[in-house]
């Protein structure tokens, strides 16, 4: 993620990892352990369909997909089962300025 301030607006450009497969153990070896954005989909014909925005600042990117997929050490468990039957992939991007600039992108990607 690159910031750049104009005067008195903010602009943010995202820059999205590939998609991969996800697989518990691989995602834990991909991952970075830097605070970021996941971006989770799934296939729908020629171009993936979104299915889960996860932020995560304190942990990581790596413990916070633990946190949300890990049977075992999962807090999100509905998240998870519902995940969980789905052919899914992940991107992710790195968010290192501060947990406001992450607020402020993750706000708008929700909002797109």
């Amino acid at each position: 993620m690159k910031k750049s301030i104009v005067g008195e607006s903010v602009f943010y450009v995202i820059e999205w990892s590939q998609f991969f497969k996800y697989e518990r153990i691989s995602a834990g070896r991909i991952l970075p352990d830097m605070p970021g954005i996941l971006h989770f989909a799934e296939p729908k014909g020629d171009r993936m369909g979104s299915l889960l925005l996860f932020a995560s600042w304190r942990e990581g990117l790596r413990s916070g997909m633990k946190n949300l997929m890990d049977p075992i050490f999962t807090k999100y468990p509905n998240i998870r089962d519902d995940l969980a039957d789905r052919e899914l992939y992940y991107r992710y991007s790195v968010t290192d300025t501060s947990p406001q600039d992450m607020q402020d992108i993750f706000f708008y990607l929700l909002k797109s």
